[in-house]
């Protein structure tokens, strides 16, 4: 058995990860002909909630995640965690890979899909400011994976104390800490990064937050709020296309857009994208506050229908250009009749998939080479 430290997955492996790789490896998560994923168990701790996730691909391998979620006055803050890889052959362990910011990296390359099929291909370049709501490891995996994407993406506003009250100088720090999480990943990354300005700004601002909105063309919202983060009014009236990237909902209770921009999406063709509309229809609040579990049915499109086939092995270089092909062609069956309109908001909804921890996590011990140290087992 080989183990991967959290500190090797960032210095060794990130490095060595390429965008198509990655989408790649989510491609065969959201496409797997076969799956297994059985429902989370949990148990509960004096400060953690432990949880452990079992899932398998149609590729080799099984895959066990497992994490802890602060839950207690003493506990430390951060979500810790490792997945477990079971080999077919032998049905013992043979990798075990500390996870800490792999969730947050499969779930931006989900995120990164539906960005490339809204704005990817001859549209690329209308991409130059984004919003970031939250100054969590999502939202820098997200920022970090889309300017390596979009190369005309300069202008980053993070907002911040969305949820809860801040001060100035948890402000001033909150923007601090986010610069040089961002800075440390652009300079593991094997694409070169255009030249990028940040600001933070905090939630109760807001007229700033309303300018940072009408101006940007992405959005990404990864808070746990319970309330609508902006009112739909700031949106309404914009002349250029939008994308939304919702990861911070994940329970029935929390809502992060209002209710009027999550039905407007989805009067949209493919204009209300999501992960998995099952475990949405379960999960995610915002949708279902806005439309309902059967509205949401109907309305919603699983990201795995707009992506192009992919094959197991030999094609990771190649599906970055086939992603943008579908892309040229709005998605063959995406945001079609509505591509080239001005004041189009769109959304992609993601909750988690337990088979994208599968995918990367195999990803990186794809790339893993010598990194990491065996232990006999």
């Amino acid at each position: 058995m080989r183990i991967i430290s959290d500190t090797e997955v960032t210095t060794h492996i990130l490095p060595r990860l390429t965008l198509s790789s990655l989408l790649h490896s989510q491609a065969l998560a959201f496409l797997s002909p076969t799956s297994q994923c059985p429902a989370r168990i949990s148990l509960s701790t004096p400060n953690y909630t432990q949880l452990f996730m079992p899932a398998r691909t149609s590729t080799p391998s099984s895959v066990i995640k497992i994490v802890s979620v602060p839950s207690g006055a003493n506990a430390v803050s951060g979500i810790s965690g490792v997945n477990i890889v079971f080999d077919d052959e032998t049905g013992k362990v043979s990798w075990t890979v500390g996870s800490s910011c792999l969730t947050a990296l499969r779930t931006a390359g989900g995120s990164l899909m539906s960005s490339i099929l809204v704005f990817g291909g001859s549209d690329k370049g209308e991409v130059r400011e984004c919003v970031v709501f939250g100054d969590g490891m999502q939202s820098v995996f997200h920022v970090w994976l889309h300017l390596r994407y979009f190369a005309g993406l300069q202008r980053i506003t993070v907002v911040v104390g969305s949820h809860r009250t801040v001060s100035p100088e948890q402000v001033e720090e909150k923007g601090a800490q986010f610069r040089s999480h961002l800075e440390d990943l652009c300079k593991t990354s094997p694409e070169a990064t255009a030249s990028w300005t940040m600001r933070c700004i905090p939630a109760q601002q807001q007229e700033e937050v309303k300018v940072a909105l009408q101006s940007s063309q992405l959005i990404f919202t990864c808070t746990p709020s319970t309330q609508p983060l902006f009112p739909h009014e700031y949106l309404s009236d914009c002349k250029q296309r939008k994308h939304i990237c919702a990861v911070g909902s994940y329970k029935p209770s929390m809502c992060e857009l209002p209710a009027d921009l999550v039905r407007s999406a989805s009067e949209i063709r493919a204009g209300l994208m999501v992960d998995s509309i099952e475990a949405c229809a379960s999960e995610a609040g915002c949708l279902t506050q806005a439309l309902g579990q059967e509205r949401l049915k109907e309305s919603c499109v699983e990201l795995s229908k707009l992506l192009p086939p992919v094959e197991e092995e030999g094609h990771e270089s190649d599906y970055l250009a086939k992603l943008e092909r579908q892309a040229s062609e709005f998605g063959g069956g995406g945001v079609a009749e509505e591509k080239g309109k001005g004041g189009i908001v769109s959304v992609f909804k993601s909750v988690g998939v337990g088979l994208q921890d599968v995918e990367v996590t195999k990803l990186v011990v794809r790339l893993a080479g010598d990194v990491g140290t065996e232990v006999a087992f």
